[in-house]
């Protein structure tokens, strides 16, 4: 009878360390998704503030064009 608890209790140690082995291994897949999460939103970021710039670098360029095509049309 004490050998058959034995191999009952080492049995749920067996299945708990698997399920705690288990859960460590998913939250290293959790950190290491948040990691690439975190990387994709800052090149995401960086890449609206770069078209951010171009648009406005691009406005500045068509009022420019605008001005002058106006003072080509009034010579």
């Amino acid at each position: 009878m004490t050998a058959k608890k034995h191999r009952a209790k080492g049995g749920k140690l067996d299945t708990r360390l698997i399920a705690i082995e288990a859960i460590e291994e998913a939250a290293r897949k959790l950190e290491e998704a948040s990691d690439k999460y975190e990387e994709a939103s800052r090149a995401l970021m960086e890449a609206a503030r770069e078209k951010s710039a171009a648009d406005a670098a691009l406005r500045v360029a068509l009022a420019e064009l605008r001005q002058a095509s106006g003072k080509k049309k009034t010579k």
